[in-house]
């Protein structure tokens, strides 16, 4: 009797652990979701309401009175670590094709790599910077060389940690979404950044660093926000009680080779995956706390209140010697000055077709989220010259001077603005990886000759009225020339003869200014464009509800 007892007890208990493992094999089972492979969160019904973050967990921002030291190592006590994050872990894999993509046997195989610890995560903010960074045991070796597929845009298809900030009350790809990438380059150690939306435009070596050791295979993100200028807040600083809307994914795959072939493992969801459109309410609701530290606005350096009028996306500070330091030269150099208290670049030309480009600018910038380019130069007086714009995109990736898109300028020792059209250039499309100037196309004599160069900004909407005093005149430059000195009481000669003088070709246009001369679209239709595209406003903070 007892042998039949224990051998009842034994299959009862065989029974319950072969269906324990039934539940856990269903529990694991991946869905087939917006052609990718997922294995969702367990709070997957909580993060699709919108209420991760809410609900049962909350998380509070740690405030950090010593900032980190971003160089790519995580010492003891430099963060706060990032907790209870768990139950909101999605993993998920594009299916992509049998030739390019992951087939349900290579999606858990990489499901079964990274379900268990295979990161440590950490965070905190000093009252102006959100601070993030994760030490990475990479699953299966590592690779990151976004410049094989076309550049930096490419960066979330290899190894790299992503980041998504958004209003509180976003809905969908909210206009003021923030979405940053970071990377290290797998062979050349460097710190790879990209912003893919938002205002805030990382500097790799100064806003990240990274760290890749082959030897132990691990991989260190260290990432900082400016969060006034990701936020747009411009006359006040985060607060104790602010929240926004946070989410965060690492990029796993060391094996890829195209864009099908990534692996993301991902906090909450609305960055990647099934949701790589981006659903900004799927975010995690966090609140900063614990500041203690009263720290004045900062002054954004080079944007005013004009510029963000008219929508600008993108700024090359030519008076910051980094900026010009990522410019190499074609035929040309370019070399930071300082002349009277002035900063600037100047381009020398050394060919008879010199140009320069930028290794690092625009840092984020879409076609169709930037129709206008306002260049910042200036030219001896009676110097006359055509200026060229050039860039590469994630299409055409190399520079193509028989496709430059050019205007005329000309100089008379003072500072100039000229506006580049750039709606309907045929290769002004997609992504744009990098820009250039060729400051004096068609110019047989160009050796020898140089310009100078303060900015360029990149506006979704026309600049004109902003620059036009400060538009070039041909016939203002002549006048000056040739006008002899008066002392002002002297009388002219003519006014006698003189009842109703008429007016001179030169006089400055009043009324409606006529847009400078372009070899792009027409400015109706680029107006049209831009009213189509124009971003939402500010991003607001919302204080946390007692």
């Amino acid at each position: 009797m007892k042998k039949h007892i224990r051998l009842m007890i034994a299959l009862v208990m065989l029974a319950t652990l072969l269906a324990t493992f039934a539940l856990c094999a269903e529990a694991v089972e991946p869905a087939n979701e917006g052609g990718h492979w997922v294995i969702n969160a367990e709070k997957i019904d909580e993060i699709l309401a919108g209420e991760a973050g809410e609900k049962t967990t909350g998380w509070e921002v740690p405030f950090m009175n010593v900032p980190p030291t971003l160089d790519g190592k995580i010492t003891k006590g430099e963060y706060h670590p990032f907790e209870m994050y768990e139950d909101y872990l999605s993993y998920m894999a594009i299916i992509g094709t049998p030739e390019q993509g992951n087939t349900k046997e290579e999606f858990m195989e990489f499901y079964e790599m990274t379900n268990k610890d295979f990161f440590d995560a950490y965070w905190g903010w000093d009252g102006r910077y959100l601070y993030l960074a994760f030490e990475v045991r990479c699953v299966n070796g590592f690779n990151c060389k976004p410049e094989e597929m076309g550049g930096n845009v490419y960066l979330y298809a290899y190894n790299m940690m992503q980041l998504g900030i958004a209003p509180v009350d976003a809905q969908g790809k909210d206009p003021d979404y923030v979405e940053l990438g970071f990377g290290v380059h797998s062979e050349t150690g460097e710190p790879l950044t990209q912003a893919w939306m938002g205002p805030y435009k990382p500097v790799a070596g100064e806003d990240f660093m990274g760290t890749y050791d082959k030897e132990n295979q691990v991989v260190v993100y260290e990432a900082r926000v400016h969060l006034q200028t990701a936020l747009k807040l411009k006359d006040k600083m985060v607060e104790n009680g602010d929240e926004i809307n946070l989410a965060w994914l690492l990029s796993v795959n060391g094996e890829t080779s195209s864009v099908n072939d990534y692996w993301q493992v991902g906090f909450c969801h609305g960055i990647g995956g099934q949701y790589s459109h981006k659903v900004n309410q799927y975010f995690a609701r966090v609140t900063f706390t614990g500041k203690d530290v009263d720290l004045p606005p900062e002054e954004i350096p080079g944007v005013s209140e004009e510029d963000l009028q008219y929508e600008l996306v993108e700024f090359v500070d030519m008076t910051d010697e980094k900026a010009v330091k990522s410019f190499t030269g074609e035929d040309a150099s370019i070399d930071f000055v300082t002349e009277n208290g002035e900063s600037f670049a100047r381009i020398t030309a050394l060919g008879d077709l010199p140009y320069v480009w930028s290794k690092s600018y625009p840092r984020s910038l879409q076609s169709a989220e930037c129709a206008y380019i306002a260049v910042k130069y200036r030219l001896p007086k009676g110097a006359e010259s055509d200026m060229g714009i050039l860039y590469r995109n994630a299409y055409y990736p190399e520079y193509d001077l028989e496709n430059v898109y050019t205007e005329s300028i000309g100089g008379d020792d003072e500072w100039k603005v000229v506006i580049f059209y750039m709606f309907g250039e045929e290769k002004w499309q997609n992504w744009i990886v990098n820009v250039g100037l060729a400051p004096f196309m068609d110019d047989d004599a160009a050796a020898g000759k140089t310009i100078d160069i303060a900015f360029m900004k990149f506006y979704l909407q026309d600049p004109y009225d902003l620059y036009k005093e400060l538009e070039y005149d041909p016939d203002k430059v002549v006048e000056d020339t040739t006008e002899a000195p008066t002392d002002g009481e002297t009388e002219a000669p003519t006014e006698e003869a003189t009842t109703a003088p008429a007016e001179t070709p030169t006089e400055p246009v009043t009324e409606e200014p006529t847009e400078p001369a372009k070899s792009g679209c027409g400015s109706t239709v680029a107006v049209g464009l831009v009213a189509m595209l124009a971003l939402g406003g500010v991003l607001t903070l919302k204080k946390k509800e007692d």
